[in-house]
């Protein structure tokens, strides 16, 4: 039952679908001891930028840096995205549910900031990115590693563009010497000609220290503004182009935009259990409204909690045994 309709039809709670992935891991599942071989038999599959990736029968890798190795699978559907994810040499288990349809927010807003905290080696904020590709603000006020396959296009030098060679995806890096947030997205917006007024809004998000704007141009493309504000400048990354991927960036897209450091800032990232919930509860209640997360350790349960409203018309808060639906994971 794979799709739409089989991801509808199976719900779980975090930790059960924790203890799945570790049961067909372990082998305990199957009639046939070949099927587990068959499905981490993985196939080289690297995104559109080159970023590693492997896939299974049902099954995905990846390699974090670090070279930390990552196995499990990503469900989205109907308004959810369910992650779980076993990494064989630390034998964790990391599962991870939101009630949005919003695989970036659940990587790199909750699964990854949780699994920097558990392993010192794993830095997201730090990938490695070809020698040389490095942006660097004429006036030494940021940096911006491209991680993956960027070319740089020639502008007026008011501001930066990039570009992602066979695709439709373009990204502006710019700023702007205002503290007001709005005021600085439209001013950044009309810098780079494109007029707001024709911009119809679509929806809004928080992803670290960005406030994201997602917006239509109509005709299957997209403008989606992400502003931050430091020391009364605002520094944008506006990216056009196909609406579905201004709306849901490829991954190499998210790696850069996580690597963007203002100069002077440093980046804090969770160290202990306190710092991650007080991270988690910065952003939930809005987008997502509600989420749960289970950590387990060789199988045993180490963490599991839940986050913000799991059902607002009801007054149903977010506990850990929370039901979720599965998503592609039925495949």
């Amino acid at each position: 039952m794979a799709g739409a309709a089989g991801g509808s039809a199976l719900v779980t709670t975090a930790p059960d679908l924790a203890r799945f992935l570790d049961a067909v891991l372990a082998g305990e599942l199957f009639q046939e001891s070949g099927s587990l071989e068959e499905m981490l038999a993985f196939i080289d599959a690297p995104d559109e930028a080159g970023v590693p990736y492997w896939y299974g029968l049902g099954m995905e890798r990846y390699v974090l840096p670090g070279d930390v190795e990552m196995l499990g699978h990503l469900g989205c559907t109907a308004g959810y995205c369910s992650a779980v994810h076993y990494l064989p040499a630390q034998d964790i288990t990391v599962e991870a549910t939101i009630n949005i349809e919003d695989p970036g927010s659940l990587y790199f807003q909750l699964l990854l900031p949780a699994l920097e905290m558990l392993i010192p080696e794993l830095s997201m904020l730090e990938q490695p990115a070809s020698a040389g590709a490095v942006y660097e603000d004429p006036e030494g006020r940021f940096t911006l590693p491209l991680i993956g396959d960027w070319a740089q296009v020639e502008t007026d030098g008011t501001y930066a563009l990039f570009e992602v060679p066979g695709l439709d995806f373009n990204m502006y890096v710019l700023s702007v010497e205002s503290g007001d947030l709005a005021a600085a997205e439209e001013a950044a917006l009309r810098q780079i000609d494109i007029d707001p007024s024709v911009l119809t809004k679509t929806n809004e998000a928080k992803f670290g220290d960005w406030t994201i704007t997602f917006y239509s141009l109509g005709e299957g493309q997209g403008v989606t503004p992400l502003c931050q504000v430091e020391d009364r400048v605002t520094y944008c990354l506006v990216a056009t182009g196909d609406e579905g991927l201004t709306q849901n960036p490829p991954e190499h897209v998210m790696m850069t935009i996580q690597g963007f450091t203002i100069a002077g800032k440093e980046t804090a990232l969770p160290s202990t259990i306190e710092d991650f919930e007080a991270y988690v509860n910065s952003f939930v209640g809005d987008l997502p409204p509600g989420l749960s997360i289970v950590i387990t350790l060789v199988g045993d349960v180490l963490y599991s909690k839940g986050f913000g409203v799991a059902d607002g018309p009801n007054d149903m808060m977010t506990e850990p045994d929370t039901v979720w639906l599965w998503g592609s994971m039925v495949k």
